[in-house]
């Protein structure tokens, strides 16, 4: 790929492919480091004994690939794009792409990257889907261990947190019953200042716990997706958040994601403006967008309450948009 013009395909340049080919077929034990600018076709993928996806690194890559590859570190990224199994998976026609006259038709509207294989798959049989399955879903990684999720909750109730910010102030994090996020900073002497800044618009916060059950330390990444009541016509599983943490063997934490109101809102075309949805939202947490092992359902109501088991919240634009939303 160039800045001024669009790869070819999605293969790798040249003969890669049949080099990597060949070295599998000879040495299964092979490690294959990949430099990509995005997504890339992997036809010898189940003959590679692991793949390494470095993007476009900068000058300390070797330093850095060699420390995963030798088990100096774990690794801990996770994909932020979904691999296809073939060229024009989506089996796009020409007017969407690369556009007549040209003129591209976005009819694929919303349903864009993960969200149209999710799509598909809620639309099609299993073994249609099948077909259409992505090789690698957004959101996959893997490390030299293995994590397990579990005691999803959802509620309101006041959240603190302790953290540091990027200037290494010690900061807590309060969420109020308002839905407001509260920050205050952290004296010396351990003391927590009762003056603060305060962040609107925040409606509920998600825990869930996430154990290292392999032998070796490793990065897990909890990710949020959001599944809107289907009145609202938008795609499934949207993901709203993620929390990296790094785990010992046999250890256990705890992660929180907060939703706002933004979160729980679909663009109103006529008033023009984020309106909240009304009705069943599903929340899954999980590894990936295609490993999401915990789900509970959020209902707003009508008059703008968040029920989920069994806590009750009023929102701040009851029955409304959220006017906190930019």
């Amino acid at each position: 790929a160039k800045e001024n013009k669009d790869r070819g395909s999605l293969s790798l340049s040249g003969v890669q492919d049949e080099l990597v080919g060949v070295v599998t077929d000879s040495q299964p034990n092979t490690v294959v480091v990949v430099y990509a600018p995005g997504p890339i076709l992997l036809p010898w993928s189940a003959k590679a004994r692991a793949i390494v996806l470095g993007f476009l690194p900068g000058q300390e890559a070797g330093n850095a690939v060699g420390q995963v590859i030798f088990g100096v570190e774990g690794p801990g990224g996770r994909l932020p794009i979904t691999l296809p199994q073939h060229q024009n998976q989506y089996n796009f026609s020409s007017k969407q792409y690369p556009g007549v006259d040209l003129s591209e038709t976005y009819s694929e509207e919303l349903f864009v990257g993960y969200r149209w294989y999710h799509n598909q798959q809620q639309l099609l049989s299993q073994s249609e889907y099948a077909a259409l399955a992505p090789l690698f879903p957004f959101g996959h990684g893997l490390a030299y261990t293995q994590f397990a999720f579990s005691s999803i909750s959802v509620g309101t109730e006041v959240y603190k947190e302790t953290i540091r910010d990027t200037d290494m102030h010690s900061r807590v994090l309060r969420f109020g019953t308002k839905g407001t996020l509260y920050v205050h900073d952290v004296g010396s002497n351990g003391n927590v200042h009762t003056n603060g800044f305060a962040w609107p618009g925040y409606a509920a916060q998600v825990k869930c716990t996430i154990s290292n059950v392999g032998q070796a330390q490793g990065s897990a990444v909890g990710q949020l997706y959001l599944t809107f009541p289907a009145s609202s016509q938008e795609p499934p599983r949207q993901l709203k958040g993620f929390q990296k943490v790094r785990l010992e063997p046999s250890e256990s934490a705890v992660v929180t994601f907060l939703l706002t109101w933004r979160d729980l809102s679909v663009w109103d075309t006529k008033a023009g403006r984020w309106q909240v949805a009304h009705g069943d939202f599903t929340v899954e947490v999980g590894g990936s967008s295609t490993d999401l092992p915990l789900r509970e359902i959020v209902t707003i109501t009508d008059t703008g309450q968040i029920q989920a088991r069994g806590a009750l919240y009023t929102s701040h634009n009851a029955g409304g948009g959220n006017k906190d939303a930019d």
